[in-house]
């Protein structure tokens, strides 16, 4: 998942490391991810919780372990505070870019 700010791309890496645990499994089971769609969209937030909870709530955040969640609310935190309130920029919305994978079974 990506977080997009005035052009700038701020990356939520720990949750990066799915490809290769993917990889390993798909070796048997499925073809090699096949890259991707993406959508760009804005978040229509009125706080930094109400922006949170929806991030939260997606299935590779809401899925996780509880170490995995509070590491994810940490980062999250740390963003918003470098990239909106020291920076002064009131609080809108956020806009992101989801990735889509998918794969083929192998038979």
């Amino acid at each position: 998942m990506r977080i997009l700010d005035e052009g700038n791309s701020l990356v939520f890496p720990h949750f990066e490391n799915w490809k290769e645990v993917f990889s390993l499994l798909s070796q048997h089971l499925f073809s090699t991810p096949e890259e991707c769609i993406s959508f760009e969209n804005c978040l229509q937030a009125s706080s930094f919780d109400q922006a949170y909870k929806h991030f939260a709530s997606y299935s590779i955040i809401a899925g996780g372990s509880e170490s995995d969640k509070k590491a994810f609310q940490e980062l999250f935190n740390e963003l918003m505070e470098k990239h909106f309130k020291e920076k002064g920029i009131s609080f809108e919305g956020i806009r992101f870019k989801l990735y889509m994978y998918w794969c083929h079974k192998e038979i």
